[in-house]
């Protein structure tokens, strides 16, 4: 039964209508049991469903025995993505051992950090961890003494190296995702990051990779530009909005799960309104649940597709986080193109003189805007609908 559900990742009874993804993923992974690794980079815009299709297929990796790391890298910059992603190994590699509850103090302070950690690697034979672990965890400890003296860590790049190779040590299976991996291509090392990331896992034979992304054209970047380390390491797998026949059989579904029904006016109007999108879809079917009555009305869709880009609306909110990261300039041009604009040369109209193909490309990167032969378009219709205000 399908409930609607705003703000996290859905899965098990909530998880609709992406059958086909998930065969496809699971397919490919999981057929690193015979031999055969396949990595997968899901790319498509935000909010239609990508991390709650990486972890439903995780729920049922962790049903056929492999172990599980999901790590989001937005906000995370290159030493936090060493310490979370080591801190996810060495949970995944202890979480049958409930003894261990000092894992719980690797997110600690520094000095709680430092007295777990060493407290493994005192126990590392008895754990049955590999060698691997033991040197991992003493260039962690060096990491993080080095930080509560105020030096500048000298050995990143080898804990980095140490870190990347830990799961092929395991004994066990492993597939790892990475959410919003296209953040990474900021990180250190003289943008080596990549290369020194393909060295280290391109033959492991234990693990497999689902890098997920939203900045469509920088992942595509990433995957497809033969001048990237990377290019030709995954299979691409998009990611798209619902269809108008898919939303509405999806919100027929949530509204029946509540006792409700919908006119099929209402039902239009939901779909117009968030052009597939699940997460808006969710959002909207939750407002509509609200209101008295057991069928929703074409004049309470219409308030709630209005609700939904208002600034009170925790769609709104999600959305301006994303776009408070532009300038001003992208800004105007998105401006431009909710306007109706729909080339370079009249959407440069509307917007101070500046290189408009320089600005667009950056956007497309970002996957805020598409291009056809039609011409440039936002894909976001939340995004259409609140850039008019700026």
């Amino acid at each position: 039964m399908v409930r609607f559900s705003f703000g996290a990742p859905v899965s098990d009874d909530n998880f609709f209508n992406r059958e086909d993804e998930l065969s496809y993923l699971e397919k490919r992974l999981f057929a690193i049991k015979a031999g055969s690794r396949n990595d997968i980079a899901m790319i498509g815009p935000r909010r239609v469903g990508k991390s709650s299709l990486a972890l439903q297929m995780a729920g049922h990796a962790r049903a056929k025995g492999f172990k599980t790391v999901f790590l989001d890298c937005e906000g995370l910059d290159f030493e936090s993505f060493i310490k979370e992603y080591g801190n996810a190994l060495l949970s995944a590699e202890l979480e049958d051992r409930p003894d261990m509850k000092i894992r719980e103090a690797l997110r600690g302070g520094t000095v709680a950090a430092i007295a777990a950690l060493s407290e493994i690697l005192g126990r590392v034979s008895a754990l049955e961890l590999s060698a691997a672990f033991a040197d991992f965890l003493k260039l962690r400890i060096e990491l993080e003494r080095e930080r509560m003296t105020g030096k500048t860590p000298q050995s990143l790049r080898e804990l980095l190296e140490a870190t990347l190779s830990l799961p092929a040590k395991s004994s066990s299976k492993y597939v790892v995702v990475f959410d919003e991996f296209q953040e990474t291509a900021t990180y250190g090392l003289e943008k080596q990051f990549h290369a020194v990331f393909r060295r280290a896992t391109q033959f492991q034979k234990n693990v497999v990779y689902v890098y997920a992304g939203s900045s469509v054209g920088m992942m595509e970047d990433v995957f497809g530009n033969k001048r990237n380390p990377l290019a030709g390491n995954a299979d691409i797998l998009g990611v798209v909005p619902f269809s108008e026949e898919t939303s509405k059989r999806f919100l027929k579904a949530g509204f029946g799960s509540y006792g409700k029904s919908a006119d099929k006016e209402a039902l239009q109007v939901l779909w117009e309104g968030t052009n597939g999108f699940p997460a808006y879809l969710n959002w909207a079917g939750l407002r509509c649940v609200d209101f008295p009555g057991k069928n929703v009305s074409k004049d309470e869709a219409v308030r709630v597709i209005e609700e939904m880009a208002s600034p009170l609306s925790p769609v709104y909110q999600s959305v301006e986080k994303q776009l408070g990261r532009l300038g001003r300039f992208s800004r105007l041009i998105l401006r431009s193109m909710a306007q109706g604009n729909k080339t370079a040369t009249t959407i440069a109209t509307n917007v101070p003189k500046t290189n408009i193909y320089v600005y667009l490309e950056r956007l497309r990167k970002y996957g805020l805007i598409t291009k056809n032969e039609a011409g440039y378009k936002i894909i976001d219709p939340v995004i259409r609908r609140m850039v008019l205000n700026y």
